[in-house]
């Protein structure tokens, strides 16, 4: 084979290798990208699950709250439909729910509310019954399904209703409740925002096709109903146009590279052809010739080849390129995996700030703390424990997860000086701050629990203080099973989790310490009213005290009468003297009159007497000046006082006590009788009831003609205590308990007086 044939075989094996080698690299770039477009699906679609179960739980603790609750199944009872506005309307907003419906064990509809504006014909089962309903919770005591309805999908979420002790549903169920949320289209708009895709619900029937197209990723959510059968699916897609245009740059950068190639082969070939073939040419010539040639032509054998160096760069510019795609690979895959684990913390923070405003006792707050950190947090375990400070160890109130014996064998103590108080629990309450530890097994300062703690495959754990003010007084521990699973955002949650409780523990607090005092509170209170009664009943029984010798007075006239008039009778009939029917007549008259008098001053006084019950009812304010006046009037003109009534006719009724104001009268009636005689003269006592049309008020002016009250002093006269009388003469009571009634009718009262004139007491009663 000539030279020149060797070279152009060269040549092409050297074409064909370069050729290949592109295609080759063109290939991988291909499968690369199939491969990232695949893992990009799987990723999308755990994302898409994982979302559509965040947008869905909202339903799912409603139903699962609310269905063990105490009034709840009182409300299956009694129907209060005030109680559910109050209680069923709130949570629609609260939990993202459209409708709400409870119903009976006989399947009767209790209470239905809905968010959606005219959807009211709408039932959470296709053929609502006591049997299907029945069927439905054979089962299970919960039941999430999809029920396709002529407004849309609706996911449901239901539960059997039981007491509040019954968290695990082990009673009969006292009734059965549905919470839904309707897939329209504002639904999955708000889907589509939070997913990134688009969306649709493809029904069975309906043979929705999806794009189809290399670059676009889809994700599938079957839909069951309450018999788990299919009925549908939530359909998402997106297109990867970042791939598509990596795509397309690769196609790009393939073909400029075999242009490139080609190119460089032919510029190869011509260098060969003129710098090697054609020297080699001449010498061929020039040997067969002998050596006749011109040796200055064997300079143009000389030649440079470093055409290949852009080759190799371009080759490394193409690696390069893959390496850093399969990097951002790893980057956004580890970006999924911390927002992944983010939004499980946020969630838990979500739902203990949920219990933290249903629960009301800390046991139970503590206990469902523990449950939702291992149950929707991931944690292998968690306890709370409290400080007893009269053996300053720290007692475990509530745990959850895999405990196995754990806190029976470690003593917790706060005292630094002895072994068992320089753990983490005992150093968190010590210095009040919070404790991490990310490898249990290779921490020296874990030596000591070490053994029990990898045995129940705890590997990392942190703890956290609880307060109660300034004071800490428990704390909060977790573990997990996996080493450095504490990043620095989990801590941070955590802290302020751990600040969450110690917050619904000042708040139960408070609550306890509020509830204590209202009851002390009401029962001072009872014991004032008490006291109050006593006091107005005494004040009372004092006024009777000073009516005495004048009731008896005025008993004593008529009492006389009587026996004159029988002494008259009795001598008639013993002299059998014939006695007139007229004066007979006018006999028995005077005695009735007499005695009718008397039985008035006794009622007066009996009434007068018997203590209070607070009873409010319509009174005449006349009557009551009338009655009042008749048992004292004969005692103060005996004492030189007249009394004068100038009361209004018809005057309009009051809402009032009748015993309570005849005692209120009667204390003024005694101080001005009092001024009266201090001015050592005779005087005059007059009563006058009015009306003010204007304002609505009965008016009762009580004046008096006695020395009257110093302007210094007026200020203070319903002061408790406060008298201007001799020691002996008053208590200071009187005016205050006047006073004291009057407020209880809603009256005002207004003094007005002059020194040696006379004093006015003025009274205003709402009619």
């Amino acid at each position: 084979m000539s030279i020149i044939k060797k070279f152009l075989f060269l040549f092409s094996l050297i074409f064909i290798c370069v050729f290949g080698i592109t295609l080759y690299i063109h290939h991988l770039h291909i499968k690369a990208m199939i491969n990232f477009i695949r893992q990009e699906e799987k990723q999308t679609q755990e994302s898409f699950a994982l979302n559509l179960e965040f947008f869905t739980k909202g339903i799912k603790t409603l139903a699962y709250d609310y269905t063990y609750w105490d009034e709840m199944v009182e409300f299956v009872k009694n129907k209060d439909q005030e109680w559910a506005k109050e209680n069923l309307i709130p949570p629609l907003n609260t939990y993202n729910v459209d409708f709400i419906w409870v119903y009976g064990l006989s399947g009767d509809l209790v209470y239905f509310v809905s968010r959606k504006e005219g959807v009211k014909d709408i039932l959470p089962l296709s053929n609502l019954n006591k049997e299907n309903l029945e069927k439905l919770f054979s089962q299970s005591h919960f039941k999430n399904y999809y029920l396709r309805t002529k407004y849309g999908m609706l996911a449901i979420s239901s539960a059997t209703i039981h007491p509040t002790f019954d968290s695990q549903r082990k009673t009969p169920a006292c009734g059965y409740f549905f919470a839904a949320k309707l897939w329209d289209q504002s639904y999955l708009d708000n889907l589509k925002k939070i997913t990134r895709l688009s969306l649709v619900i493809d029904y069975l029937d309906t043979q929705f096709v999806l794009p189809s197209s290399i670059f676009i990723i889809s994700v599938n959510y079957p839909l069951k109903d309450q018999n788990e059968k299919t009925i549908g699916f939530l359909r998402g897609w997106k297109e990867l146009e970042y791939v598509r245009a990596l795509d397309e740059q690769i196609h790009i950068q393939t073909f400029f590279s075999a242009i490139f190639f080609i190119f460089l082969l032919f510029i190869i070939g011509l260098s060969i052809h003129f710098w090697v073939t054609k020297p080699l040419v001449l010498s061929t010539k020039i040997i067969k010739t002998g050596n006749t040639g011109n040796p200055e032509q064997l300079n143009s054998l000389n030649t440079n080849t470093k055409e290949f160096l852009l080759l190799r760069e371009n080759i490394k510019e193409s690696f390069n390129k893959s390496k850093m795609l399969k990097e951002e690979l790893k980057i956004r895959k580890e970006a999924e995996e911390k927002i992944k684990k983010l939004n499980r913390l946020f969630y838990l923070l979500s739902q203990i700030n949920q219990l933290i405003v249903h629960v009301d006792k800390a046991d139970k707050l503590f206990m469902d703390v523990c449950r939702l950190a291992v149950e929707e947090a991931g944690y292998r375990m968690c306890w709370i424990g409290l400080v007893d400070k009269a053996t300053k160890t720290v007692k475990p109130v509530a745990w959850w997860g895999y405990v196995d014996g754990y806190l029976d064998t470690i003593d917790i103590s706060v005292d630094s000086q002895i072994p068992e108080g320089k753990g983490p629990s005992g150093e968190i309450i010590r210095s009040g701050k919070y404790f991490v530890c990310n490898d249990i097994e290779n921490a020296s300062y874990m030596q000591p629990w070490r053994k029990e703690a990898l045995k129940r495959n705890y590997r990392a754990t942190a703890g956290f203080p609880l307060r109660l003010g300034m004071e800490v007084i428990g704390v909060l521990r977790v573990y997990a099973s996996e080493v450095d699973f504490f990043t620095e955002e989990e801590i941070k949650l955590l802290n302020e989790l751990a600040g969450d409780i110690s917050f619904a523990i000042e708040y139960l607090k408070k609550e306890e310490e509020k509830k204590k005092k209202e009851e002390e509170l009401k029962n001072a209170y009872e014991k004032l009213k008490n006291l109050q009664a006593q006091l107005i009943q005494a004040a009372k029984l004092a006024s009777l005290g000073q009516l005495s010798a004048g009731v008896a007075h005025e008993i004593n006239n008529p009492l006389v009468g009587v026996l004159n008039n029988v002494q008259l009778l009795k001598m008639m009939l013993e002299e059998k003297k014939e006695i007139p029917p007229d004066e007979l007549k006018e006999i028995l008259v005077s005695i009735e009159e007499s005695g009718l008098r008397c039985k008035k001053i006794v009622q007066n006084m009996l009434s007068f007497s018997h203590a209070s019950i607070a009873g409010f009812e319509q009174v005449s304010l006349n009557s009551i000046i009338e009655n009042t006046v008749s048992l004292i009037e004969n005692e103060y003109n005996l004492q030189n006082v007249l009394i004068e009534r100038k009361l209004k006719a018809e005057l309009p009724l009051i809402l009032g006590d009748r015993q309570l104001l005849q005692q209120a009268l009667l204390d003024l009636l005694n101080n001005s009788l009092w001024a009266i005689k201090k001015k050592e003269t005779s005087g005059t006592i007059t009563l006058t009831t009015d009306y003010d049309a204007e304002n609505k008020m009965a008016v009762l002016l009580v004046s008096d003609t006695g020395i009257g009250i110093p302007k210094e002093n007026l200020g203070h006269l319903f002061e408790p205590f406060f008298t201007t009388k001799e020691v002996g003469e008053g208590t200071g009571l009187g005016l205050a308990i006047v006073y004291d009634i009057f407020k209880r009718h809603r009256a005002t009262i207004e003094v007005e007086s002059q020194v040696n004139l006379g004093t006015t007491f003025k009274i205003k009663f709402p009619v």
